[in-house]
């Protein structure tokens, strides 16, 4: 698609809906700001952040998904912006109900529907769901593609490409670190967006994770092949309610009990089966009626080999025990070393980091959040141009999403106590479990 796209057009293009994505705020949006600040250093944080929402959807798909990035990204970007992003995950613009239907009578799949309901259960940066009803009276929801969105994602990916292109061309930059590393994490991000924007992708893993869920805690929801494509996913619907959505009539057992099946099933996922769903977001996660949780949405996930697997619980446990040798060695198994490595300063970036996290333990008398001791570590290893492969970035970010859902409903959760149970589980053989 890159004929119908050329840098020097698109620069304007993006300046123009980045000046122009503040104009978007209205009366009502600046009421909640309003509510929601208690100074004038937070009004201004809230509205930013407000305005990057607008801006993210009038730009693509590439700046929505790394909007959604950013909003799991606190330590990045600070809570009250990590917030505000936080409505590129489920509050995007719904599509024209006639503009549905039109898509949908386009796959010449109309006639199998008894009904369709007309609002949206949810909409989302790649599509929007319905619920519906078969003509054999199954109750089932519709995932419906946007339109162009494959333009739209190539017409990103040729914006940023160029980009990297021509900062490589400023002298200073050519050989820069962090160019390379944004390079590599721009192909992944590219490879994950082609996979999601594609529903055949995801009906795979749908029926892969539930052919191969043996946990009667939780549900995966069935595809109807028949009826499912690219552009369009019909699956089975599972009612209840989104982790996010909880009211505050779920009490304090409920909310322990939700937060220890969601992140032990993550975790099994990751050691034990090696497929994992890499977007396990409070959205993602529905409180089914019978108390089983509902998995959904699985057009991000990661994958790790038997090998993959055994580097990934040396690691974790050096994590875990704080030892600064193997957590050295595991993060240098993990990536791929730059020309210029300085070895020594590396370890003793590791050492800092322990000391200050066991500071923070000390002073706060906690246990240590290991979401944010991973991701810590990964920094560092990133600071110092290691290059941390795709698989593993996916499992980074899954952790931390489902280890900050779970602190959301338990801050007492004792995650480390989860991850060695399921870590000395994974290592019984198969035969044995």
């Amino acid at each position: 698609m890159k004929e119908y796209f050329d840098f020097y057009t698109l620069v304007p293009r993006y300046l123009f809906v980045l000046a122009t994505s503040s104009r978007h705020i209205g009366i009502k949006d600046l009421r909640e700001i309003y509510k929601e600040s208690k100074n004038i250093n937070q009004f201004i944080l809230l509205y930013l952040g407000k305005s990057l929402v607008y801006f993210s959807r009038e730009a693509g798909p590439l700046f929505i998904k790394m909007g959604q990035i950013l909003a799991t990204r606190e330590d990045l970007v600070g809570k009250d912006l990590a917030k505000s992003l936080g409505q590129l995950f489920n509050k995007q613009p719904a599509l024209a109900y006639k503009l549905i239907l039109k898509i949908i009578k386009s796959q010449n799949i109309i006639h199998n529907f008894e009904e369709i309901n007309p609002k949206p259960l949810g909409v989302g940066s790649i599509g929007q769901v319905h619920a519906a009803k078969l003509k054999d009276g199954s109750e089932v929801v519709i995932k419906i593609r946007h339109q162009e969105i494959e333009k739209k994602l190539a017409r990103d990916i040729v914006f940023f490409e160029s980009l990297l292109k021509n900062l490589k061309l400023i002298p200073s930059l050519k050989d820069n670190v962090s160019i390379k590393l944004l390079e590599q994490l721009f192909f992944d991000l590219t490879i994950g967006l082609r996979d999601e924007i594609d529903f055949n992708h995801e009906a795979r893993q749908l029926k892969y994770f539930r052919d191969n869920s043996s946990s009667n805690k939780i549900v995966i929801p069935k595809v109807f092949e028949e009826l499912s494509n690219s552009e369009i996913l019909v699956m089975e619907r599972l009612k209840g309610v989104a982790i996010c959505d909880l009211s505050n009539d779920v009490n304090d057992e409920e909310k322990k009990r939700i937060s220890e099946i969601a992140l032990r099933e993550i975790l099994e996922q990751v050691f034990i089966d090696g497929r994992f769903h890499a977007d396990p977001h409070s959205g993602n996660l529905l409180l089914l009626e019978d108390g089983r949780i509902g998995f959904i949405d699985l057009g991000l996930t990661g994958e790790f080999t038997r090998n993959d697997r055994k580097k990934l619980l040396l690691a974790v446990k050096a994590f875990i025990t704080q030892d600064t040798e193997k957590t050295f060695d595991a993060l240098l198994d993990f990536g791929i070393v730059p020309d210029n490595f300085e070895k020594e300063k590396f370890k003793n970036s590791i050492v800092e980091v322990y000391k200050l996290f066991m500071k923070e333990r000390s002073e706060d008398n906690q246990q240590i959040q290991f979401d944010k001791l991973v991701n810590e570590l990964f920094k560092v290893a990133y600071s110092y141009g290691i290059h941390v492969p795709r698989q593993t970035v996916l499992f980074i970010k899954s952790l931390i999403t489902i280890e900050g859902v779970a602190h959301s409903l338990n801050p007492e959760i004792n995650v480390k106590k989860i991850a060695t149970s399921v870590i000395l589980y994974s290592w019984i053989p198969k035969m044995f479990r």
